[in-house]
């Protein structure tokens, strides 16, 4: 009986740890010269951390063997919530930053509060930017996409998936007139830009994600060229629940009102003109046929 029960405990170690090299099971941190890593399935690394102090940082494209597939910074795990940390979050004199096209993979707030960091350019190799990637990057202006990129673009420093404007350069400064391209403004794609001050939004946008402004604590004027009716069915297409989605003291302006009242009352003052005209200009051809009569 003790031989089949060591047997069978054998047996589900052997099993346990098949399924573990099959999902791909991340193992704990590395350090490797000035990035702390994560090993993961495949004898590839995900870059979790900058430890370095240089202001132009170049990312490896092979760390300890490793092909460096993956940009993700790390996560630290509390009562309530998932607490993100970026990998130059600790590094602000950092403000350029070259990846190599090794990398497939940018996951969520993997830049979030790199707060030197000016421009970065997308390599035509990645394939997945998560939500937030460049959040709180109070220096960032330009978001680059290698042109020949088949999942991104660049449209004046924005960065672009398809219609949809997925991340805003969170430095810059004042106004930003949404182009009629964007139809959808994504998730945390002004997250923390402290500079804009007002945003013009036309009225032919599909939806913007809820969390798309948070932490724009200095945005008090939003200029909708619709009415307050197509703004609040935009909403809807988006969350089934009322939200707000910008501060407390972000004033909507709508451009449009909500019903045609002043589009019906200036047909009829033109209607009315052109009555009056017309009226007019009867009586003073009949006053010269009288007058030619007499």
């Amino acid at each position: 009986m003790k031989k089949f029960r060591k047997i069978f405990a054998v047996l589900i170690f052997m099993f346990l740890a098949l399924c573990g090299s099959i999902a791909g099971t991340e193992v704990s941190a590395v350090t490797s010269g000035d990035f702390e890593h994560m090993v993961m399935y495949g004898n590839q690394a995900s870059i979790m951390k900058y430890l370095g102090n240089e202001e132009n940082v170049v990312i490896p494209s092979e760390i300890d063997g490793m092909k460096v597939t993956t940009l993700r910074g790390g996560t630290a795990h509390k009562e309530y919530y998932v607490e993100v940390h970026g990998i130059f979050e600790d590094s602000p004199n950092v403000k350029s930053v070259t990846i190599p096209d090794t990398v497939t993979r940018i996951e969520d707030s993997a830049f979030i509060k790199s707060s030197g960091l000016a421009s970065i350019k997308i390599p035509v190799s990645v394939t997945y930017i998560g939500y937030g990637a460049f959040a709180f990057c109070d220096s960032l202006t330009d978001i680059d996409v290698d042109e020949n990129n088949e999942n991104y673009s660049s449209v004046d420093g924005d960065l672009m998936k398809e219609i949809r404007l997925w991340q805003y350069p969170t430095g810059r400064q004042g106004n930003y007139v949404v182009s009629d391209s964007i139809k959808v403004i994504e998730d945390k794609s002004f997250s923390g830009c402290k500079g804009l001050t007002s945003i013009n939004i036309h009225s032919g946008i599909a939806g913007i994600v809820e969390n798309a402004f948070v932490g724009c604590e200095n945005l008090t004027d939003v200029y909708y060229a619709g009415s307050e009716r197509q703004w609040k069915e935009m909403k809807s297409h988006i969350t089934y629940r009322e939200v707000n989605l910008f501060g407390d003291d972000t004033v909507i302006h709508y451009q449009l009102p909500d019903d045609n009242t002043n589009t019906i009352t200036v047909i009829l003052v033109i209607s009315s003109i052109v009555c009056v005209g017309a009226v007019t200009a009867v009586l003073i051809l009949s006053k010269k046929k009288n007058k030619k009569n007499e």
